[in-house]
């Protein structure tokens, strides 16, 4: 039997349509026929269906683009409230305060300091949900336990941002299946922060503000306490940088660069540290979070440092004819050192003699006197660093002391006395003007606990001198800039009798006012004649790293590590500035420096925010 064949529906016939042979009943019939094989809007139904399909997906389809990009928006802005938190997180007392702040809107910079609007015009904010941690778990997805929670903003190092949840009207009305018309979704950041400091950085220093029995807290307020303070900031420092000091065995304040490399030069010895304190910029960088230290004596460091100041000694003595601008010294070398002339000149431009160097004013008299900027009172014993005082007590002499004689009868004539010692800033060695014209003689026992009498010859300069007699102690500026020249002090300079300026200041009041080359009534000038390099100004600021050396290794350490000569990780408390008074001495000593302050934000000081999570 043959298959049975079905016809489309457009070729089926109208069938059951009754006709007669009257006009009436065939135009009906026709009529029928007609509607019955009619072909038009036969897709509508289809359509119908179908468009309901599209217009709902499309629906879905669109909410599902407005929630995605509602939940990018307010990732990126929890991503940016916690790196605007984590830039605040600098280990000091405030931190925690300032990046809640910063991440809240309450900052100085008013409501609007951060806005992050998201795609329905309202701003990613967080009212709640912030944590701050000392340290992260290993890997990207391990949950942050609550052991990683902290409250201290000195060990605060990350951030965590929870933003309130968005709200978003669907316009597919989902109700309709039993849905929602709504949906919501929120965001969560964690962000870290890390001061990194590239440059120059080779030195740490035990935090000099830190006394026994201090949390690390405590220490870093200490610290900060001492950067804000001008009292504080004029105190000297003993750095250490020598074989007579050290932290623990085999360490004696060197660090180890945490990237970059230090060039050989084209000068000096190739020790890694000493390049990287000679040269002007060293391709290097140390991190905030640790430092590792360096092991080794090395003189070349002491030899590096002195570079600086337009001294060439031992395996740095190539560089003084260095023409690349890689070791240049510093514009305002003055040290106290007699200048000379000829084999004299190369003699002190080869060497950094220790044993005899200046800790203040050299010179008979007044008037051959050279002087470099003093050392703190309690620093001095007989004029020369005693080696036991780390920080200073911030007393220095810049301008004159005046005072009176007293007399007394001794075999042999009246004998003059005045008084000498920490409590009057009067040393061995500063120049006395008026009827003496001589200097303050060595049998002048000087200590930091109570004050002695210099003796001197009532017949001194040819004339009686009557007790009561008023004289002058020539102090820095007087010996250094003489007043023929006309150069006013700076204000603070003088005192009763101690300075009020940091011997920074000075510095830089020398630079600015064109004095720096102001030759010394002994003939000495601050301007380099050594080295054949162009000079550079503040190449006499050393960076150092401090370390809270008594608590690091403590129950409230961030990080707790020995401070022995091969240590790693080691936290850093803050990066400082401080302003070196005087060369590095070669007799095993080591250098002193006045407290500049922290290292400011800058081209080779990053403060490093970053996302982790």
């Amino acid at each position: 039997m043959a298959a049975k064949q079905f016809r489309p529906l457009t070729s089926w016939r109208c069938v059951g349509v009754a006709a007669d042979d009257s006009p009436k009943s065939r135009r009906l019939a026709a009529k029928a026929r007609a509607f019955c094989s009619d072909e038009v809007g036969i897709i509508l139904p289809y359509v119908t269906v179908m468009i309901t399909v599209i217009v709902g997906v499309s629906v879905l389809a669109l909410d599902g683009a407005r929630y995605e990009s509602l939940q990018t928006q307010m990732q990126k802005g929890a991503d940016a409230l916690a790196l605007a938190g984590a830039a605040e997180l600098d280990g000091f007392a405030t931190a925690i305060t300032r990046a809640n702040a910063a991440m809240k809107n309450t900052g100085s910079g008013g409501p609007n300091w951060v806005v992050n609007s998201n795609l329905f015009g309202s701003n990613v904010a967080v009212t709640t949900g912030i944590r701050f941690f000392s340290s992260l778990p290993a890997g990207t997805t391990t949950s942050i336990a609550s052991s990683y929670v902290t409250a201290d903003a000195h060990l605060a190092k990350y951030v965590e941002v929870t933003v309130t949840p968005a709200t978003m009207s669907t316009i597919l009305p989902a109700s309709f299946f039993g849905g929602a018309n709504s949906v919501t979704t929120g965001a969560v950041a964690v962000a870290g922060h890390s001061q990194v400091v590239c440059g120059p950085t080779a030195m740490f220093i035990c935090n000099p503000y830190e006394t026994a029995g201090m949390t690390y807290s405590q220490a870093t307020d200490a610290l900060v306490a001492a950067g804000s303070s001008a009292a504080s900031m004029r105190k000297l420092v003993s750095l250490h940088a020598s074989a007579g000091s050290f932290y623990s065995p085999g360490n004696y304040g060197y660090v180890y660069p945490a990237t970059g490399t230090v060039s050989a030069g084209s000068c000096g010895n190739p020790q890694v540290t000493a390049q990287a304190l000679a040269q002007v910029n060293p391709n290097i960088c140390v991190s905030q979070s640790s430092v590792n230290f360096k092991t080794g004596v090395d003189q070349p460091v002491r030899d590096a440092i002195n570079v600086r100041w337009d001294l060439f000694s031992q395996s740095f003595n190539n560089c003084k004819n260095d023409t690349t601008g890689t070791y240049p010294p510093d514009v305002n070398v003055r040290k106290g050192m007699i200048p000379g002339s000829g084999s004299a000149i190369t003699k002190i431009c080869n060497e950094a003699k220790a044993a005899t160097w200046p800790p203040g004013i050299t010179g008979t008299d007044p008037s051959n006197a050279n002087v470099g900027l003093p050392l703190d009172n309690t620093m001095l014993t007989a004029g020369i660093p005693n080696g036991t005082v780390q920080v200073g007590d911030g007393s220095w002499v810049c301008g004159d002391i005046v005072q009176a004689t007293s007399a007394s009868t001794a075999s042999g004539g009246t004998v003059l006395t005045f008084a000498a010692g920490a409590t009057t800033g009067i040393f061995v060695g500063m120049g006395i003007s008026g009827p003496v014209g001589s200097h303050v003689p060595s049998n002048a026992t000087v200590t930091a606990v109570a004050p002695t009498t210099v003796t001197m010859s009532a017949g001194a300069s040819g004339g009686v001198i009557a007790s009561g007699t008023s004289i002058t102690v020539a102090g820095y500026w007087s010996t250094a800039h003489p007043a023929a020249l006309g150069h006013a002090a700076p204000p603070g300079c003088s005192g009763t009798p101690y300075a009020g300026i940091t011997r920074y200041s000075v510095y830089k009041y020398e630079n600015s006012s064109s004095y720096a080359n102001d030759a010394s009534a002994g003939g000495e000038k601050g301007a380099t004649y050594c080295n054949q390099t162009p000079p550079a100004a503040d190449r006499r600021l050393l960076n150092l790293a401090f370390i809270n050396c008594l608590s690091v290794s403590g129950a409230s350490s961030p990080n707790p590590v020995t401070l022995n000569g091969s240590a790693t990780n080691v936290p850093v408390a803050a990066f400082g500035e401080f302003f070196l008074t005087l060369p590095a001495p070669n007799n095993g000593d080591e250098p002193f420096g006045e407290f500049a302050g922290f290292l400011p934000s800058g081209s080779n000081n990053f403060q490093n925010a970053q996302l982790y999570r």
